[in-house]
């Protein structure tokens, strides 16, 4: 079976807004890990002489969301999002980047009961802010 029609027998029957959220949750269970390959380890030799925050977004439930990275010496210090749409299952908001902190890493991250999505979309705004803070480095 091809990645298509995985991708297509997963999305199933409903809705065109049902399928794109299943398509979406989809994407982001194969490319977390990926994106996710420790990126802190560069930090930990790059960034030493002190903290380093990087904003990135992501598209959670009901619209855009912004994250604000920092990084000092190697490890995550602190994951506030910044900007959101969302109504509802706030506490995503905060235990999800708790959790990415606990864990200093978007590997093994559990989303928050009834609001997974807004959980993926800041895990991918962690991760993008991550592999983003390597490139302004390197540049």
């Amino acid at each position: 079976m091809s990645f298509l029609e995985t991708g297509q027998r997963i999305a199933g029957e409903g809705s065109e807004v049902d399928r794109l959220k299943k398509v979406f949750c989809f994407l982001a269970i194969l490319f977390i890990p990926w994106m996710a390959a420790s990126p802190l380890r560069a930090f930990e030799t790059e960034f030493r002489e002190g903290p380093v925050t990087i904003e990135a977004d992501s598209i959670a439930y009901a619209g855009p969301l912004q994250v604000e990275v920092t990084v000092r010496a190697g490890r995550i210090e602190s994951i506030r999002v910044t900007r959101h749409e969302e109504k509802q299952f706030y506490s995503a908001l905060t235990d999800t980047p708790a959790q990415i902190i606990r864990k200093q890493s978007v590997k093994g991250v559990d989303a928050v009961t009834g609001a997974t999505m807004t959980s993926e979309a800041i895990i991918n705004a962690t991760a993008k802010a991550l592999a983003g803070g390597m490139r302004q480095k390197a540049k």
